[in-house]
């Protein structure tokens, strides 16, 4: 690990943290993409593809611009499948939450677009 990791090491640790944590006092809401819930995990998981990306970016001393697509494929794909299994934990580890397909899909675009928005914004 390097320093430059540290950041969505950081971030992909606190997504864990709150994933797992009891969601009691969460209100529960019926499907809606453009919901709270959802932009919130759009949001998270789009950052931390940005931060995954921004940490190889500082690590290899590279523009984005260098990059292969390779990369950017591999880091959403890593991404999407963290969002996935933030899923499948909540459902097995925690007795009053369980796996939702909608939030694994709002985790799952939100990582896209991330790695999207880092390809396109840092050129």
């Amino acid at each position: 690990m390097h320093l430059t990791h540290l950041p969505a090491i950081l971030w992909a640790s606190l997504v864990a943290f709150l994933s797992l944590t009891s969601g009691k006092n969460l209100p529960k809401l019926d499907w809606d993409f453009l919901a709270p819930d959802k932009a919130a995990h759009f949001s998270v998981y789009a950052l931390l593809t940005l931060l995954m990306l921004g940490g190889i970016f500082q690590y290899k001393k590279r523009s984005p611009a260098t990059q292969t697509y390779t990369l950017y494929i591999y880091v959403s794909f890593v991404s999407v499948g963290y969002g996935v299994l933030m899923e499948y934990l909540q459902y097995y580890l925690t007795p009053d939450r369980h796996f939702e397909f909608d939030d694994m899909l709002a985790n799952s675009v939100g990582a896209c677009c991330g790695c999207v928005a880092s390809f396109v914004f840092f050129r």
